[in-house]
């Protein structure tokens, strides 16, 4: 069973790597962007707690890659094997749809192993920002985010027609929310809407993520943590009921 799931992990892991575009643009987006974002701003205090532009903006790209990681490529990747017909042909193999369905979770879970420390790394060397106070709650809260993540994205394909139609759906959805979540900046000024954030999964990983890199506050987890974990049951139960292995039949 576990050599199995390791074989389904390693098969996803070389689809995402031999997708040469794809895979760098998920590592070289957050590392370019923290270059960017770090160097216009640098010494601007950001944020209830008036941390530096780069002290914010480390751990929100963080949360940016692990969301793009679990959510959006997660999502994208199980489209296009669904309409390909890789998801039927692999579901009668005895690896099983259980296998596929793990290892591409797994799969998200090395990606951001690689791409997390890599921003850390990132703003460590060009700005001197600080690490997590608490690196255990940091490697609990991303341990918890990233199925309930993937949960999110297996849930959403049940209601995108074909890859033509989800790569905008995807992208629509995913940067706006991304954004408004605060991962490149706060938002803490949206009246209504930034009420309406707080209830997502994303808002919930930003603020309980910085908050394990800012010294001057507890780094609760309890909240965050609810909030998350409940996205991810509630997506899978979407997830079980609704999600097709079969493209959906043309007219």
């Amino acid at each position: 069973m576990i050599a199995t799931f390791v074989r389904q992990v390693i098969d996803e892991q070389r689809a995402f790597w031999r997708n040469r575009a794809g895979s760098l643009f998920a590592c070289a987006f957050p590392l370019v962007m923290l270059a960017i974002f770090g160097k216009a701003l640098e010494g601007i205090a950001v944020g209830e707690a008036n941390l530096d532009v780069a002290d914010y903006v480390v751990p929100g790209l963080a949360t940016f890659a692990i969301m793009s990681t679990s959510f959006f490529h997660v999502a994208g990747i199980t489209i296009v094997h669904r309409d390909s017909g890789h998801l039927r042909r692999i579901r009668a193999t005895p690896r099983g749809s259980a296998f596929t369905i793990a290892g591409l979770v797994g799969s998200a879970c090395l990606t951001v192993s690689v791409i997390v420390p890599l921003i850390l790394l990132e703003g460590a060397w060009l700005f001197g920002t600080r690490t997590p106070s608490s690196w255990l709650g940091f490697l609990l809260v991303v341990a918890v985010a990233v199925p309930s993540l993937c949960a999110c994205g297996f849930a959403l394909t049940s209601c995108m027609p074909n890859t033509i139609a989800a790569q905008a759906l995807l992208t629509g959805i995913f940067y706006p929310v991304a954004f408004l979540s605060g991962t490149f900046l706060p938002m803490d000024n949206l009246g209504w809407a930034g009420d309406a954030m707080k209830a997502l999964p994303t808002t919930a990983l930003v603020s309980t993520v910085i908050a394990q890199f800012d010294p001057t506050r507890p780094a609760s987890l309890g909240a965050g943590l609810a909030v998350i974990a409940a996205w991810g049951v509630a997506m899978s139960l979407v997830a079980f009921r609704w999600f097709r292995w079969e493209p959906r039949a043309v007219a």
